[in-house]
């Protein structure tokens, strides 16, 4: 449980910038000056391309009430849903059924989440992708626990 948590944290802690590398592309859209030469999103190729334009992290709780078949979650989410790059912290709202299925909104990713026992698909006004749901503790993810969540969406470019 502490590997996880750290884990968590570390992931969470670390800025998008850390990831990143400098602009400074040629007429291709390359990196001239980058070694090995390099392009993102080369727009003279003609061909389409995939990239990730939104994400998420999530950490929370459910809380599985007595005699009923809804398990409310609730948790804090980092994450971006926007191109200029900046990290934002917010929520993750949702409620699980006894069956599997959940459904969920995630603030800084500006997404809904339509999920089956851990696995989800996520959509926002203009992306679409997948991710993942777990709660630790239990192998029977229907009881209350700490769960963490992680989405990828991805936009197509022409």
């Amino acid at each position: 449980m502490k590997f996880y948590l750290a884990s968590f944290l570390l992931v969470a802690l670390i800025p998008t910038e850390v990831l990143s590398h400098s602009g400074g592309t040629d007429s291709n859209g390359c990196h001239a000056g980058s070694q090995p030469y390099h392009c993102h999103n080369n727009k003279n190729d003609g061909e389409a391309s995939i990239g990730m334009g939104s994400w998420d992290i999530n950490l929370g709780y459910q809380y599985q009430f007595e005699q009923s078949d809804f398990i409310p979650f609730v948790g804090a989410s980092v994450g971006k849903s926007d191109e200029n790059g900046d990290t934002n912290f917010g929520v993750n709202l949702g409620l699980k059924l006894q069956n599997g299925w959940y459904a969920s909104y995630v603030s800084t990713s500006k997404s809904f989440q339509l999920g089956y026992e851990f696995v989800h698909i996520s959509a926002n006004s203009d992306y679409f992708g997948i991710g993942v749901r777990y709660p630790f503790g239990n192998t029977d993810s229907n009881n209350s626990s700490i769960y963490t969540s992680g989405t990828i969406l991805f936009s197509g470019d022409e």
